[in-house]
């Protein structure tokens, strides 16, 4: 094999290599038994996972939330790899006791981790759904805040306090406790997780077949140029 077409064929072929394993690193596979939409209350919970974009939603705890409720999943995918919102919301039949005199306490835990992705959570929001009733408050914690809190009340449908907390440095994994005190007519409350853009760091392997694939582009170049010799022998 001659140098030319021996440099062809290391740049051609690491060149091809650096193509498959960054499409690969980009790729958002779906891990095994993760399943995504809308998922039935029953269905959930520390051993179930549900992916929706790159984040996995898993380690349910949600025992005390309505029977007859759901759980959705949604995301906005704001370019490739993915950047955006990823959210969950929790509905069902919500109810007060005794026309909000007392009112039912409802609670919902969760982890969310970003996967195969180096996107980080910087931000999480919380917000409920009620229409009419007496006053309702919905706060949410996560172990990784730096910035603000979730404390929202609504009375009927005007809501005050705050609802968004933030992570100044950027966190890969959250984990979230949502604490509804109803007393209205609520159908649903809802979390969501906004991204940052992606850092787009190389992986090391990535970066060796990177400089493979240029040393056998070097190589091809040098083949197609005339050696200084014959250069030589030719003006003489």
């Amino acid at each position: 094999m001659t140098l030319k077409s021996a440099g062809s064929a290391i740049g051609f072929g690491a060149l091809l290599l650096l193509g498959t394993a960054l499409g690969s690193a980009g790729a958002r596979a779906q891990p095994i038994g993760c399943s995504s939409g809308i998922v039935n209350d029953g269905d959930l919970g520390s051993g179930v996972c549900v992916q929706t974009l790159n984040a996995v939603f898993g380690n349910f705890s949600i025992a005390d939330l309505p029977a007859d409720g759901t759980v959705s999943f949604n995301a906005s995918d704001l370019g490739t790899p993915a950047v955006g919102n990823v959210g969950i919301a929790f509905n069902g039949s919500f109810v007060d006791v005794l026309g909000g005199i007392t009112p039912n306490f409802y609670t919902a835990r969760y982890d969310v981790e970003m996967q195969g992705s180096t996107n980080l959570f910087t931000e999480l929001t919380a917000d409920f759904a009620q229409d009419t009733g007496y006053s309702t408050l919905l706060t949410t914690t996560s172990q990784a805040a730096t910035v603000g809190g979730v404390d929202l009340t609504k009375l009927n449908a005007v809501g005050s306090g705050t609802d968004q907390l933030d992570y100044v440095s950027g966190v890969a994994e959250l984990t979230v406790l949502n604490t509804l005190i109803d007393g209205g007519s609520v159908s649903s409350f809802s979390n969501t997780a906004v991204e940052n853009a992606a850092i787009g760091v190389p992986e090391p392997a990535s970066l060796a077949l990177l400089a493979s694939g240029l040393s056998g582009l070097f190589l091809l170049r040098r083949a197609r140029l005339p050696h200084r010799a014959d250069r030589t022998r030719g003006k003489a």
